[in-house]
């Protein structure tokens, strides 16, 4: 995934889902920075990483992969 816009919808799809998830404060409008990504992920991998109900298949943990991908593809 290319479109850092693509991973932002993904992620807020994701969390209107209803799923447990952590409690995030993206930006209201627009388009989210590389900076807002990266503190959005910190978060996710925060929970992914303390909740023990995270399972393999989980969306927020593909998320997070995704984004791996993303910021790899980048550099």
């Amino acid at each position: 995934m290319k479109d850092p816009q693509k991973l932002q919808r993904k992620l807020l799809d994701v969390l209107n889902k209803g799923t447990q998830h952590p409690k995030i404060n993206p930006p209201a409008s627009g388009y989210w920075s590389s900076d807002d990504l990266a503190a959005v992920a910190w978060v996710i991998q925060d929970h992914v990483n303390r909740n023990d109900e995270v399972i393999n298949c989980d969306p927020l943990k593909d998320w997070l992969e995704e984004y791996r991908f993303f910021v790899a593809d980048r550099k």
